[in-house]
């Protein structure tokens, strides 16, 4: 998304350098739809280089913990999945928030 805030904002100073720019439009589900191609592409690419990694298991799906060293996977694929480890991490995703601020 930064590289298309760039790219308006080259747009918008255009004049600056002799460029006439007539008609200039924000596409924003365009916009978002690249940044979503350009996340996916990384996470795959991430993903198999995980997948390659030794001694690791990579298990996709919802996971609360039983006990201080126990958790319980409900596999995305279906059925279930108990895990007890000494250390378990635990790659939850990330989607960006913009908080709600009061003034």
């Amino acid at each position: 998304m930064i590289a298309s805030a760039k790219a308006a904002c080259n747009v918008a100073q255009a004049a600056k350098w002799g460029v006439e720019v007539r008609k200039s439009i924000i596409n924003m589900p365009a916009i978002i739809l690249r940044k979503e191609k350009v996340v996916e592409s990384f996470r795959k690419g991430s993903q198999k280089g995980l997948e390659k990694t030794e001694n690791l298991s990579l298990i996709f799906g919802e996971a609360s913990f039983t006990d201080a060293k126990t958790i319980e996977v409900v596999l995305n694929e279906g059925g279930t999945e108990m895990l007890t480890a000494s250390k378990i991490f635990i790659d939850v995703g990330t989607r960006p928030l913009i908080p709600i601020l009061k003034v």
